[in-house]
């Protein structure tokens, strides 16, 4: 049995293969900075909630690691929610 193959027809799959990749990454790319977006619209409201003193802890513009761990404690939740129900949480 005899392999016939051309050098267009390695070509054509080089191309598409990088291709997928190239929109594979693009996709990626794309869900980060959505959820990069997301992150900072959260962070603007809960310092504009809180204040940024409140919010010290809490960058502007968190990395995903640095907004968890702002959020870990559960203090910055305290503090928004006491600021939509006063005293709900002591």
């Amino acid at each position: 049995m005899a392999l016939s193959f051309s050098v267009a027809n390695v070509m054509e799959d080089v191309l598409q293969q990088h291709d997928n990749r190239s929109k594979e990454l693009d996709l990626d790319s794309r869900r980060a900075e959505e959820a990069a977006t997301r992150r900072y619209e959260a962070t603007g409201w809960i310092r504009k909630m809180i204040g940024v003193v409140g919010a010290k802890d809490m960058p502007a513009e968190p990395s995903e690691e640095e907004f968890r761990v702002a959020l870990r404690s559960g203090l910055i939740l305290c503090y928004v929610i006491n600021k939509v129900d006063p005293g709900a949480v002591t």
